[in-house]
């Protein structure tokens, strides 16, 4: 390296074109203004050691330089590195949609992002006093369609020949069954029969 000077705050250190410096971990050297002196531009001054060297992100923290919470971390941004939130980690929930987004880095989950890491398991939840939650129209089609399945898995018992003697309870259960939506709880919990042993 030939010198190193700083202007605005900023080190530009100017290299032959033989010592360009190489790319370091966690973070490029972005700028170079004059590739025939081979200047770099860009870096704050205490990222920087007395030769001219780039600091890595782990040597920053290790001598206070920087610091980083929980949900951060060390970029090398516009000539410096720099502490952004980080949650790029994390999968969240689009309260209107229910769709899952990923948070780019320097996004903070916070309210006016309308989100919740409160996951989706249910595709037809909606987001509904700080849960999903299913709408009462759900719960009831759903609870129909049950007790259509059950019903149509015994339609065989209740013709005329068949070989059954407990008929009177087998009609019992699938009065039951079509009763399903009078009870009190209905649609947000009912109580399901047990069918009968077929004699």
């Amino acid at each position: 390296m030939q010198s190193i000077e700083i202007l605005d705050g900023k080190i530009v250190a100017h290299y032959s074109s033989s010592e360009l410096p190489l790319p370091r971990k966690g973070g490029e050297v972005k700028e170079i203004a004059d590739l025939t002196n081979g200047a770099v531009v860009g870096t704050t001054v205490n990222q920087i050691d007395e030769t001219g060297r780039l600091f890595d992100p782990e040597e920053l923290e290790a001598n206070g330089t920087l610091t980083k919470g929980e949900n951060e971390t060390i970029v090398y941004e516009d000539g410096s590195y720099v502490v952004k939130a980080d949650y790029t980690d994390k999968i969240y929930w689009n309260k209107k949609t229910g769709e899952p987004i990923q948070l780019q880095l320097g996004e903070v989950p916070d309210t006016t992002l309308d989100i919740t890491d409160v996951e989706k398991t249910d595709g037809q939840a909606v987001w509904k006093d700080g849960a999903w939650v299913l709408e009462d129209d759900v719960l009831a089609e759903r609870i129909r369609e049950k007790r259509n399945s059950l019903l149509l898995q015994t339609d065989y018992l209740m013709v005329n020949d068949y070989p059954i003697t407990n008929v009177n309870e087998m009609k019992q259960y699938r009065q039951g069954l079509r009763d399903i939506t009078k009870q009190s709880t209905f649609p947000h919990s009912v109580q399901w029969s047990e069918m009968p042993q077929i004699k």
